[in-house]
């Protein structure tokens, strides 16, 4: 196990090497705030990653997640404020992404989610100001209140049955998302589901 806050705010960590056998868990804030580490793989043995785990790792740029991965949920704000990641190839074993697991990426422009995945925490992908794309599996039945918000450059959503299906989406799931709000399409299938989810939290 790498220990809670193990190697937090080791500025000067550029890459490292985990062992590809015997880790089993990466504890709380174990990266957190390393802010010139560019690279992380995470090995096949790793059952857990913990909350905050590589919040604020401002120049990781690509994660390696093993395809056959033991742990089934990315947790809350595990990769929040990455601001320099650009894409993320979600394993398709996990089942829900934690609430603000990538809050504030604001590099990230394409996310495919699995098949596996059932749930979208609160502020997952809330901020990503650059995030275009998002393709839904047809298992996800909730995506909770917040999830994309202030997205403001996404412009597709793919796979529209799996919200079209009985699904949850909560209040202010795409606030001020705007392309999304403005395309006929998207808009009469969003609003079906939620009155509330375009409208501004912030104004309320």
């Amino acid at each position: 196990m790498i220990s809670d806050g193990l190697l937090c705010e080791c500025t000067n960590l550029e890459s490292i090497n985990l062992p590809q056998e015997g880790l089993t868990e990466i504890g709380k804030w174990a990266f957190c705030k390393c802010s010139t580490l560019n690279h992380i793989s995470i090995p096949n043995g790793v059952n857990k990653i913990e909350m905050c785990a590589f919040k604020d790792c401002s120049n990781l740029k690509s994660i390696k997640l093993p395809k056959n991965c033991e742990f089934k949920k990315l947790n809350e704000l595990c990769f929040a404020g990455c601001v320099g990641l650009k894409s993320l190839n979600i394993p398709s074993n996990i089942t829900s992404i934690g609430n603000q697991a990538f809050l504030n990426c604001k590099s990230l422009n394409k996310i495919i989610l699995p098949k596996s995945i059932y749930t979208i925490g609160e502020h997952a992908f809330a901020h990503c100001i650059n995030l275009k794309e998002v393709e839904f599996s047809k298992s996800l039945d909730q995506i909770n209140k917040w999830a994309f918000y202030d997205c403001e450059s996404l412009a597709t959503l793919k796979n529209l049955d799996a919200l079209s299906k009985d699904i949850s989406i909560g209040d202010y799931a795409f606030s001020k998302c705007k392309l999304v709000e403005g395309n006929s399409d998207y808009n009469s299938i969003l609003t079906k589901k939620n009155k509330n989810v375009f409208m501004d939290s912030t104004k309320n």
